[in-house]
């Protein structure tokens, strides 16, 4: 079966969706390892604010290719804890 020809499929729907985060992570780390290589560059010729923007480059990138989800079920979980907590 060719996902493509069935988009609105559920399976088709998180396989592609499965998929696209996937890459996504990829490029963003991809962009977080040339930010640091640049970075690095600019060390020895005292780029200070060319230095500052590629290290928030990279620091932004990295955590969007480490981006942790939470799952759905656990984030009610945690909600339903802080409730009882409170009384």
């Amino acid at each position: 079966m060719n996902l493509r020809e069935h988009p609105n499929t559920p399976i088709a729907n998180d396989v592609l969706n499965k998929a696209h985060a996937t890459r996504a992570r990829e490029t963003a780390q991809y962009i977080a390892n040339m930010a640091l290589e640049l970075r690095n560059m600019t060390k020895p010729y005292d780029m200070k604010t060319l230095q500052g923007l590629l290290e928030v480059t990279f620091y932004e990138a990295s955590s969007e290719a480490n981006k942790v989800e939470i799952p759905p079920e656990e984030i009610e979980h945690l909600r339903m804890l802080s409730k009882a907590s409170l009384g």
